[in-house]
């Protein structure tokens, strides 16, 4: 039978586990501006997120992909590469993101300005 300071030592566990998972799990969320495409190493393209509305961009290369730029980050909506990886990989909102493809030698990346951007960040 559970007594009331074993609901105490429950309930403080259970906040203590929230506490350090928040702790080692939270990253500050810093917004980028503008998208860098990267093609074989090489800077291939700079855009800035619009403000509204989207903008696909086609990257051709080793292969094709397609990139989609919009206010909420960006993505590759298509590409003609065996497992199409850098499809399912998704959206990137925030300047940590990074988008590749290696077969066709692509890497997408959301970055900050100046002010804003982050090397490391610890605790």
């Amino acid at each position: 039978m559970m007594k009331k300071l074993d609901y105490l030592l429950i309930v403080t566990y259970v906040i203590l586990a929230m506490g350090i998972f928040w702790f080692f799990f939270h990253q500050p969320v810093v917004k980028g501006s503008y998208v860098e495409i990267y093609l074989d190493n090489e800077l291939w393209g700079t855009y800035e997120l619009p403000k509204n509305g989207y903008r696909d961009i086609t990257v051709k290369g080793d292969g094709i992909n397609i990139v989609r730029i919009s206010p909420e980050g960006v993505c590759v909506i298509d590409s003609d590469c065996k497992q199409k990886l850098c499809v399912h990989q998704g959206w990137i909102k925030n300047s940590n993101g990074v988008i590749a493809c290696l077969p066709n030698g692509l890497l997408v990346q959301i970055v900050g300005s100046d002010s804003d951007s982050l090397d490391i960040v610890s605790y």
